[in-house]
């Protein structure tokens, strides 16, 4: 799809709803069809390597100068992770905690939570609002507890790396948004936890 001067290629699985609701492309007109004609797909795609078969040579040809349109009909809508287009903000904040709940779980088996996204200033994390406006809520990385199941996680990591294997541990994704991990494992088998779960963060002053 393109809005706001930006093109995406991706599954219709509701990625894209946090990418149009986010800045840079909150708020902008936006285009999508579905990846259809054959002629710029790799021959004879097959049914579980899209990324190669469907989306790079799309993007390829999209950069190379194809309209949107030659790729495929029009999509009057997409597919949504978000609860409702009017309550853009996925999590709930009041006395010192924020409440939400898995969004989804990746195929990794990490659990993503609706909280989010997060800013880095060093080792202060700042929450905003999908609209891209702070909250005002700051917090430091080792400070954060994050309760989901029978658990609780201490700490924001960096890395992967700061963990053993096998440990759990909570990162920011690449999304911006707070998740729950284990290295080099999946946390939704460990905790046995899916989409839906609560999930409250709390943080020492």
């Amino acid at each position: 799809g393109r809005g706001g001067g930006w093109g995406l290629v991706a599954p219709d699985n509701g990625l894209l709803s946090y990418a149009l609701a986010a800045p840079p492309l909150s708020g902008h007109p936006w285009r999508a069809v579905a990846l259809e004609n054959p002629a710029y797909q790799l021959p004879n795609p097959s049914h579980t390597f899209h990324g190669r078969d469907l989306f790079a040579p799309a993007t390829a040809h999209l950069a190379a100068g194809v309209p949107l349109e030659a790729l495929g009909a029009p999509l009057e809508s997409l597919a949504s992770l978000l609860p409702d287009p009017a309550t853009p903000r996925l999590y709930t904040a009041s006395q010192g905690a924020v409440e939400s709940e898995i969004v989804y779980v990746d195929h990794f088996g990490n659990l993503v939570t609706g909280i989010g996204p997060f800013a880095r200033t060093g080792e202060a994390l700042h929450l905003s609002d999908l609209a891209g406006a702070p909250t005002g809520i700051q917090l430091a990385a080792d400070a954060a507890q994050l309760a989901l199941g029978e658990v609780t996680l201490r700490g924001i990591r960096a890395t992967y790396g700061q963990t053993q294997p096998g440990d759990l541990l909570m990162l920011i994704g690449s999304s911006g948004y707070l998740e729950a991990a284990v290295n080099q494992g999946s946390a939704a088998a460990k905790l046995a936890l899916r989409a839906g779960a609560p999930v409250r963060l709390t943080w020492k002053a």
